[in-house]
């Protein structure tokens, strides 16, 4: 037993991962990934898995493959529930626990700011977006300032310096 997360259990069988059921005493997920990782503040939210190409995808409390291992990274956006973070082609998106793209694959990175309650993203060419927690762009340019005591951002668009209240 590797991790137990409500009734499902990591187990691992000869340097690979499956999910057991403890309480219908069952193997629902064979052992054949890398490794397999409970996501979110319950069971119910999924998992994680690796599979031997280091792409990651996501299986449901009832161990069906909601996405085929495509992604690069995923990450838990705990503040968000059922909301991941992940990485494909060297862009970030985020997308929800059923694999409906919440944040387009089109940022350099992407960042939370828990002060703020926002999210931070860079694209490519260093502009970055203002976005709030409904994945809204409330702003692009280039960041200036973040001030979460005072409760704004500073932000030059074109050549004016814009203000957003937090």
């Amino acid at each position: 037993i590797i991790e137990a997360k409500g009734e499902n259990v990591v187990v691992e069988k000869g340097g690979k991962y499956g999910l057991y059921n403890s309480v219908s005493k069952s193997l629902f997920v064979d052992p054949i990934y890398v490794s397999i990782e409970a996501f979110g503040k319950t069971y119910n939210d999924g998992y994680l898995f690796k599979d031997e190409n280091g792409k990651y995808g996501i299986i449901n409390f009832q161990g069906k493959k909601i996405t085929k291992a495509i992604y690069d990274s995923i990450e838990s956006l705990l503040y968000k529930e059922g909301c991941l973070l992940v990485k494909q082609d060297d862009k970030y998106g985020i997308i929800d626990k059923e694999q409906n793209n919440l944040l387009p694959f089109e940022y350099a990175g992407i960042k939370y700011n828990e002060k703020a309650n926002l999210f931070i993203a860079e694209d490519v060419e260093y502009k970055t977006s203002i976005i709030d927690t409904n994945y809204l762009i409330k702003l692009t340019g280039i960041l200036s300032e973040i001030n979460t005591e005072k409760s704004y951002i500073r932000m030059r668009i074109n050549d004016e310096y814009k203000y957003y209240n937090l």
